[in-house]
């Protein structure tokens, strides 16, 4: 007997009702109405603590189209970047508050010395008691943590805990492993949580990261040096879209622009 729902128990009793195995068969049909009737209640109250589980478990979403900032019970606040997914227990526990990020999250975590806030992720775990930060997660990304304000502590697999100080950016491998722990500029990660992108002579290169986490892109240059000498002005307005402001860039810096079938948007400088 197999039984392919989890939650779905099948019993099946059979006896012969004679003269010779009357008594016999009375045992075993009220032993298996016993057993039936465990079964049943052990799947009730299975089903029950299942569904009480689903019900004290919030999960906050944002669509491929849009960016979304939630207030989280302690206080909180996680803004979700485009094709995020945050899952928390209820009103979390009474020695830590974690969360569980696939795709981008910013966070300004409210202070809570008693209670850490642990944020956790495919490759990576990030804790803190108060400060703000974000952690990139996608599945076609590179996995990593940029900290604004205070200070976090990255646990790696095979690595160890890794501490970050303000305007330090840590960045994984595609298996997990650390590959680099850089000195940038904070607001390049951040900044997508804004109404809108202003920029004032401002390397191309920092402009290309910002607009990689707005729109969810993945910008490339013929010449990454080049792209940092090159200062542009401009703003981002809410509702643009690439379409809008690719081309913009383009125009600014006297570049050519493709959009391959992967997504990759690659500009070539002359």
């Amino acid at each position: 007997m197999s039984l392919k729902d989890p939650y779905e128990i099948i019993a099946i009793a059979e006896t012969k009702d004679t003269a010779r195995h009357r008594k016999k068969a009375l045992g075993v049909s009220l032993l298996s109405s016993a057993l039936t009737l465990a079964l049943c209640l052990g799947v009730f109250f299975l089903r029950q603590q299942r569904l009480e589980d689903a019900l004290s478990r919030t999960v906050l979403l944002s669509s491929a189209d849009s960016k979304g900032s939630f207030r989280l019970p302690d206080g909180s606040t996680v803004w979700l970047n485009r094709n995020s997914r945050l899952t928390f227990d209820g009103e979390f526990g009474d020695r830590s508050r974690t969360v569980l990020l696939e795709g981008e999250g910013y966070f300004d975590v409210a202070k809570d010395p008693s209670r850490p806030f642990v944020v956790q992720a495919k490759n990576l775990s990030v804790k803190v008691f108060g400060t703000r930060f974000t952690v990139t997660s996608y599945p076609d990304r590179a996995e990593s943590v940029c900290l604004e304000e205070g200070s976090v502590c990255a646990d790696l697999p095979g690595e160890g805990q890794v501490m970050l100080s303000p305007g330090q950016m840590l960045v994984l491998t595609e298996d997990g492993g650390l590959d680099s722990i850089e000195r940038v500029n904070a607001w390049d990660h951040t900044c997508w949580i804004d109404s809108r992108l202003v920029f004032r002579d401002m390397p191309l290169s920092d402009i290309a990261l910002a607009l990689e986490h707005w729109f969810g892109l993945r910008i490339t240059f013929s010449d990454a040096e080049e792209a940092e000498d090159i200062l542009l002005s401009m703003t981002v307005k809410p509702g643009d879209s690439p379409d809008d402001i690719l081309p913009l860039v383009a125009t600014l810096s006297h570049a050519r622009y493709s959009r391959p079938a992967d997504g990759t948007v690659h500009y070539i400088l002359k």
